[in-house]
């Protein structure tokens, strides 16, 4: 009779990690006294919207999504205003669940819970693709925790919206490929429209992406179930479905953006041929490290184990070929002005594409983990000639010395561990409790590295400035009219009652 062994579901460990991560960065700020409310667009723009679309779930602010309203600068239609921000992001919803005095809390768990589900969206599709349990565990933490969704996490948190969605969208591609219904990646694209346009722009162009280069996979292997044309068909009766599911909010907002200031107000690429040296210096240290001088938002930060699954890619390039490819482009994309234009709604040359690296990053650590018992001498060989090749670009870059910040070293550490924990490995057992344990171990701990570089005033002293005091976002949103509105209202009544 066969013994069954229990094993632990891959999201229980996941959430695990997750939460232990979260405890040591997110856990900072709060020790620290601070939010991760941005001193800047955060109070400003987030902040505020978040407050007001809590008003309107509770009905406390006497006007609906679907009506005008004169509290918005000179006057504005209420739906096109929240669309961007609020009404398309299913967790914004989640903050009429939180008692009136507490939406500032409500704002940094909403955060959290949106990252949480980014790991979450990766796993789904890590089953869509049959990883194993440890390649889809280890490739969800990378593409959860790196330098652009800590970032954002407290600059920009509707960000976090843009890798939630991703993964389904190539999820929903996969699915058709495999002659599965094609309702899937109908939902996740109505979703994608009515929750930003930009993000629509930006993670349509990422799936057409994932899309050719999972064809050529699944041809290459002989798994394709539904021919190209076949696919092309389903592919458009989806996007048609999707627009006109999402038509309501769409249209509007379309037409409000088009009718925008900032439309077509920019130069194309800021007429930038290439970008200043110091940007393309930078680059090489950016691969691991986002914090310090951010030039045209190189936001990469990405994990030691990510570098190595990289190298070991290349080692095996026809056998991962369309990802390789894929790497190869993106490569090609960071040095050119007008790809990040093109990339960016036509206008300037921001890096925000680069939310959708994480990607493949994740794909090659989950193909890596899954294989890494397989490595050989020669790998190991490679890892070390790109590691010296990388450190020496590095060198180079920051003027011929490595005088870097701290938390820049704690993640060249981690790389350093992590070689010789797969040296562990080869000598040993790759196959052990022991060994993955400890590749479990390492991928959390440069997790952690990448966040407190954010989050952590030892590391960046810039962070008690950027960030505002916990209970500040409440005390400005009371007093944001600096008792004006108490004034006004009290002679109003008074008014009302002489003239009765």
């Amino acid at each position: 009779m066969e013994k069954r062994t229990f094993k632990i579901p891959v999201w229980i460990i996941y959430s695990l990690v997750f939460a232990v991560v979260v405890a040591a960065t997110f856990g900072l700020l709060r020790f620290e006294g601070l939010t991760n409310i941005w001193r800047v667009d955060g109070i400003a723009q987030h902040y505020p919207i978040l407050k007001e679309f809590y008003g309107i779930l509770h009905g406390t602010v006497h006007q609906s999504l679907f009506s005008w309203s004169w509290n918005l600068g000179l006057g504005a239609d209420q739906m096109t205003s929240f669309a961007y921000y609020v009404v398309g992001d299913p967790f914004a919803y989640l903050i009429a669940l939180f008692p009136a005095d507490k939406i500032e809390l409500g704002y940094q768990l909403l955060t959290i819970v949106r990252l949480y589900a980014v790991g979450l969206s990766f796993l789904a599709l890590a089953r869509q693709l049959r990883f194993k349990r440890a390649g889809s565990l280890l490739g969800a933490l990378i593409y959860t925790f790196n330098g652009f969704t800590f970032y954002v996490s407290f600059h920009h948190p509707f960000f976090l919206l843009a890798p939630f969605f991703f993964p389904l969208l190539c999820l929903g591609v996969d699915k058709i490929y495999k002659g599965k219904s094609f309702l899937w990646l109908t939902g996740f694209t109505a979703m994608v429209f009515i929750c930003n346009l930009y993000f629509a722009y930006l993670l349509g162009l990422g799936a057409l992406v994932f899309a050719a280069a999972r064809y050529v996979d699944l041809k290459r292997r002989g798994e394709l179930v539904r021919s190209f044309p076949r696919s092309l068909g389903y592919f458009a009766v989806t996007i048609a479905l999707a627009l006109a599911v999402a038509a309501v909010i769409l249209l509007p907002t379309l037409l409000a953006m088009l009718s925008s200031s900032r439309t077509g107000s920019s130069t194309f690429a800021n007429g930038l041929k290439l970008y200043p040296l110091v940007y393309y210096l930078n680059l090489p240290n950016a691969l691991f490290n986002t914090t310090g001088t951010m030039y045209y938002w190189d936001v990469i930060g990405t994990g030691a184990l990510s570098f190595v699954a990289l190298v070991w890619s290349f080692r095996h390039f026809k056998q991962y070929l369309a990802l390789n490819v894929t790497f190869i482009l993106i490569v090609l994309g960071v040095l050119v002005p007008a790809f990040a234009a093109f990339m960016n709604v036509m206008s300037t040359p921001s890096n925000r594409w680069l939310l959708l690296v994480s990607m493949p990053f994740a794909l090659a650590v989950a193909h890596f983990t899954d294989h890494v018992s397989e490595l050989t001498t020669k790998d190991f060989k490679w890892f070390i000639i790109a590691t010296i090749g990388l450190l020496v670009m590095v060198f180079v870059g920051n003027g011929f010395t490595f005088l870097l910040r701290q938390s820049h070293y704690l993640n060249y550490g981690c790389l350093f561990i992590f070689m010789v924990i797969l040296s562990y490995g080869y000598m040993r057992s790759m196959n052990g409790l022991p060994f993955k344990t400890m590749l479990l171990a390492i991928v959390g701990l440069n997790a952690i590295s990448i966040g407190t570089s954010f989050y952590s005033t030892n590391f960046n002293v810039s962070v008690s400035y950027n960030e505002i005091p916990t209970g500040s976002a409440t005390s400005w949103a009371k007093n944001f009219f600096d008792g004006a509105d108490k004034f006004l209202k009290k002679n109003m009544i008074k008014h009302s009652i002489e003239h009765r």
